[in-house]
């Protein structure tokens, strides 16, 4: 799609990332994470990865040289990742590639994505510091609502529902595959799950911490959260248990907030003594916020384990890869959503249909489990 009409001055945001010696960092983490390597288990620090991997201080100032040539303005820099703003016949000209704008998805979910039409160039004379580039339009961040006046959480179920797999019969439907349908799950314990899946009582999670990410901010979650404990027979959070880190303004008001708030509760549901950090962006450095998360995560170490439902894309493989990278260098262990859009017709260029596929983290989910009246583990 060309620069015509509108779209020559559209708000675009081109982020860089940058680095050295992105083949040496993908060996190193390979053998850390092998266990039959020397090298297995044996983690660095975040100022290790930094001084051996990050892109030094003129190296960082020569993208951003590159990048004002066009007309481009500077919104970001560090070692891993140089952002600018502009329109986007500056982007044009700083990657040598038409930039244009391309309607994904459908319905509720359409939105207008910038793509670029054409491979992108860097001068040569960043060859083995620019890894990638990402285009994302500029979208202004709408701060959300006081906490006052939220609706007080519930986290009880009032409808007919099953304490565990079969329970109650549904007698108004017509019966199926050979017998009577049930009520679906309430929802399961923690203490059901730690049950079905064989987790230890001294299995506590204490020691460990976990973070989970959003790209809202977690206007009372901490208050569902303690609430959600009570019902559930679950510890309530010590003071200083859970960490929030606001890394840019939240891009939209925490109308998502339940499910923010649900990873919480399920971290602390199984490993009740774990500490918590909530890590949330507008995606304003990069693009997308589970890569603004998780660098911040990386970059600081501040966290063990991520836990990550909020379910990226192939599309985003070249933003995620070399921070997943220095995760595994560090020794951070990074769990993400595998999504429940896999069978997608979808084909836009966006989703296309394809969950990730990398070496470097986790795709958890798409199963239902089944646990029995005596908290066993029935099937999945």
């Amino acid at each position: 799609i060309s620069l015509a009409g509108g779209h020559r001055g559209q708000g675009v945001r081109v982020s860089v990332s940058v680095g050295r010696n992105a083949a040496g960092m993908a060996a190193l983490a390979t053998e850390i994470s092998s266990p039959q390597s020397a090298r297995y288990d044996k983690f660095l620090s975040p100022a290790q990865v930094q001084a051996r991997f990050g892109a030094t201080a003129g190296q960082q100032a020569s993208v951003r040289q590159w990048l004002r040539s066009a007309g481009l303005a500077i919104s970001y820099t560090s070692p891993y990742m140089v952002t600018a703003t502009g329109t986007a016949a500056e982007a044009r000209s700083a990657l040598s590639a038409q930039v244009g704008s391309v309607r994904v998805n459908s319905g509720s979910t359409a939105q207008t994505e910038l793509v670029a039409r054409g491979g992108v160039t860097a001068p040569a004379a960043l060859a083995g510091t620019v890894n990638a580039v990402n285009l994302s339009a500029l979208t202004p961040a709408v701060l959300p609502p006081p906490e006052t006046g939220l609706v007080k959480p519930s986290t009880k179920i009032t409808g007919p529902c099953s304490s565990y797999s079969g329970q109650k019969t549904d007698s108004k439907v017509p019966p199926a595959y050979g017998g009577q349908p049930t009520y679906s799950s309430c929802w399961y314990t923690p203490a059901q799950t730690r049950s079905a899946y064989g987790i230890p009582k001294d299995l506590s999670g204490k020691g460990v911490t976990v973070a989970t990410v959003g790209s809202e901010p977690l206007a009372g979650g901490l208050r569902d959260l303690q609430r959600w404990s009570a019902d559930n027979g679950v510890q309530a959070l010590r003071p200083g248990q859970l960490t929030v880190v606001n890394v840019t303004p939240p891009w939209q008001t925490p109308q998502a907030l339940d499910e923010w708030v649900g990873d919480l509760e399920a971290v602390h549901g199984l490993a009740p003594n774990a500490n918590l950090v909530y890590v949330n962006s507008n995606g304003s450095i990069s693009g997308d916020p589970f890569a603004d998360d998780l660098n911040r995560i990386v970059t600081n170490r501040l966290a063990d384990l991520v836990s990550a439902s909020i379910g990226d894309t192939i599309y985003w493989d070249h933003l995620l890869n070399p921070v997943l990278k220095r995760a595994a260098l560090e020794g951070i262990t990074v769990n993400e959503a595998s999504g429940d859009w896999g069978n997608s017709v979808d084909k836009s260029p966006r989703y296309g249909g394809y969950l990730r596929d990398t070496a470097w983290e986790t795709m958890v989910g798409g199963t239902s489990l089944a646990i029995g009246a005596h908290d066993d583990y029935e099937f999945e």
